[in-house]
């Protein structure tokens, strides 16, 4: 079970690549035992200068810094969008962002669970920004992002605008 599900995201990992769709290049896959399970761990290309995107708003990054980081989160999430991407574990540790070039770039990861489906390109975004919400919600709630509920409705619809 364990190499089908790692040929699933290498080949998912490969066709974003081609499609423009930024996530780490996939180098290596480690199969270990972990009781009465196998586990799997991806060995990526490592992005430098990189934090996913929960540890980015929990360090209060500067107003250009969030705006530079939702810019390029809205980007991977139209370009998902654009090519029918649904990624049904989206959350904000799933993002990772990266500095490069004076510039920010989105990483998309744990690309396992993605269905593809260009020709629903409204409701694959909708379901996407959806996805990613609830997933805000969820590390507000745990204390992993300090925000006001006023702060974080903000937010989202920040993501939301031209995503």
């Amino acid at each position: 079970m364990g190499d089908h599900r790692a040929r699933i995201e290498i080949e998912h990992s490969h066709r974003m690549q081609q499609l423009g769709i930024a996530t780490p290049e996939i180098v290596g896959v480690v199969f270990y035992k972990s009781g009465l399970f196998t586990r799997m761990d991806f060995l990526t290309v490592q992005v430098p200068q990189s934090v996913d995107f929960v540890a980015f708003l929990a360090s209060q990054p500067t107003v250009p810094q969030r705006k530079a980081a939702l810019e390029a989160v809205r980007g991977l999430l139209a370009k998902c969008a654009e090519h029918g991407l649904l990624h049904k574990d989206l959350n904000a540790r799933n993002i990772l962002l990266a500095n490069a070039d004076h510039s920010t770039l989105a990483y998309l990861l744990d690309v396992e669970d993605v269905v593809w489906a260009p020709q629903q390109v409204e409701h694959t975004r909708a379901a996407n920004l959806a996805r990613l919400a609830r997933s805000m919600h969820k590390r507000v709630r745990k204390g992993d992002i300090a925000l006001t509920a006023q702060q974080l409705q903000a937010l989202i619809s920040e993501l939301k605008s031209h995503a």
